[in-house]
């Protein structure tokens, strides 16, 4: 994982990572190895401190 990597994904939104989770391509680099690990560690924790309404705003905010 690049520094820039872990920047990016430490300032991100839970809307930025839920969005880069739903429309980056399968087999991105975001979700493999470390980086993956920290990725899926950061989203879970935000979207523990984003309520479940927020939650539905940010799904809708970006659809498919």
């Amino acid at each position: 994982m690049t520094q820039e990597m872990k920047k990016w994904i430490d300032a991100a939104s839970y809307q930025d990572l839920l969005e880069k989770w739903r429309f980056e391509p399968i087999g991105s680099h975001w979700f493999e190895g470390e980086t993956g690990k920290y990725f899926k560690e950061a989203m879970k924790m935000k979207r523990e401190n984003t309520s479940p309404g927020e939650q539905v705003a940010a799904s809708k905010a970006i659809g498919w």
